[in-house]
């Protein structure tokens, strides 16, 4: 009888997690819907997809060109997530660029950004990443990760924080979140006070650090050698 009744309790609990599960994937996959479609207001469908092109031409001429910036990318299959989340004012995005080879059983996932100067955007890599081991993911040991895996892992990840519900319960952009990722503490344009940290980063002086950081991306390149192996 104690038996059964641990089978039963077993069973219980595999079935909770079944439906926990599913439900979190049909949660983020809501999500995302939502947050396509605001991002995708925001931007306007042409240019939304004009931009998703301008940021995955960047990367392939940064790596073709061997980058310091790219390194985690240089040899490596990689995929840059179809989301873009954008700031109010159209000038800020944050998007996910990851490996997907899975080499060692591990791949990474970093953040991605976009900085509008001069009505012209540049892209350059985030200073955050995630590791992702796929020995985490049964169905993904000693093979890549699936698209629908990589939105799931961005979602709760990378895009988390992009909207937020106000007073009348209406989603929106959370400018804030753009703040946390572009703020001055970031670029070196501030400093700590008994009050915190203190942002003196006006537009221009933003602009003027960006166009800066994207001088010296392109003057920095990996100069690491790729062996090949001695096939005699």
């Amino acid at each position: 009888m104690l038996n059964r009744g641990i089978k039963v309790f077993i069973f219980l609990v595999i079935i909770t997690s079944l439906y926990a599960c599913r439900d979190k994937k049909k949660e983020l996959l809501e999500k995302r819907k939502l947050y396509t479609k605001v991002a995708t207001q925001i931007a306007g469908k042409k240019t939304y997809d004009s931009i998703y092109k301008a940021a995955n031409d960047t990367i392939k001429k940064a790596i073709k060109n061997r980058l310091s910036a790219y390194f985690t990318f240089i040899g490596e299959d990689w995929y840059l997530d179809s989301l873009i989340c954008f700031n109010k004012k159209m000038n800020r995005c944050v998007m996910a660029l990851s490996t997907t080879e899975g080499k060692e059983n591990q791949d990474a996932m970093n953040y991605f950004y976009g900085v509008k100067v001069a009505e012209k955007w540049y892209f350059f890599p985030g200073s955050g990443q995630y590791i992702l081991f796929h020995n985490s993911y049964k169905d993904f040991i000693d093979k890549s990760f699936s698209t629908e895996i990589l939105h799931e892992i961005a979602m709760e990840n990378i895009f988390g924080g992009y909207l937020k519900q106000n007073k009348k319960g209406i989603w929106e952009v959370n400018e804030k979140w753009f703040e946390y990722h572009f703020g001055g503490a970031g670029w070196d344009c501030g400093y700590i006070s008994k009050q915190g940290w203190i942002d003196t980063c006006s537009n221009k002086t933003f602009e003027n650090l960006i166009l800066e950081k994207m001088h010296k991306t392109w003057q920095r390149k990996d100069t690491t050698e790729i062996l090949t192996p001695n096939l005699r």
